[in-house]
């Protein structure tokens, strides 16, 4: 169902090239779409993006890398794990959104207003709630305080959060 979702924003057109071969090639007749603040905000704004992502992904790399006991609770380094797909979203969204000129297809728009605000979201929160259970573990009277994972964990949250609060920089609409 996903697969065929933007199949009728494209016509298939076939011609015979010089050689006798037959050709096709697709053309976008689909709607266009435009940002609703501008492109030169949602600019600036990716660009932002882009620099907290790779912020994010410096954090975790460096979390994954140093071992440490926050690493070997279970309810602490599930979420910190699956915070790489979110990372991913967010990195391949605001690229897209580096690389966008107006007008927009409509997978384009899709892709910059609908992923991006949810894996904003999720690479806030997932890391919160690493940050929560290291938090925890440790009050609680685990061996040792995991002062690095803390810092670095809240720091990939506050990255996330500015992530999310630029999301409607990314709002498209049809025109």
């Amino acid at each position: 169902m996903g697969r065929h979702r933007y199949v009728k924003d494209y016509r298939l057109n076939e011609y015979i090239d010089e050689r006798g071969h037959v050709t096709s090639e697709t053309e976008y007749i689909g709607a266009d779409y435009f940002f609703r603040r501008g492109a030169g905000r949602a600019r600036s704004s990716g660009k932002l993006v882009c620099a907290l992502s790779a912020a994010g992904w410096a954090c975790f790399v460096a979390l994954v890398c140093v071992e440490g006991t926050a690493m070997r609770t279970m309810y602490v380094a599930l979420p910190f794990a699956f915070t790489a797909l979110p990372l991913f979203l967010l990195t391949r969204a605001a690229a897209g959104a580096l690389r966008a000129s107006e007008p927009l297809r409509h997978d384009e728009a899709d892709r910059l207003s609908h992923t991006l605000p949810g894996a904003a979201l999720w690479a806030m929160m997932l890391p919160a709630a690493s940050f929560l259970g290291c938090l925890l573990s440790s009050a609680l009277g685990a061996a040792d305080w995991d002062a690095l994972f803390l810092a670095l964990s809240a720091a990939m949250a506050a990255c996330g959060a500015g992530c999310f609060f630029r999301r409607a920089d990314f709002d498209t609409e049809k025109r």
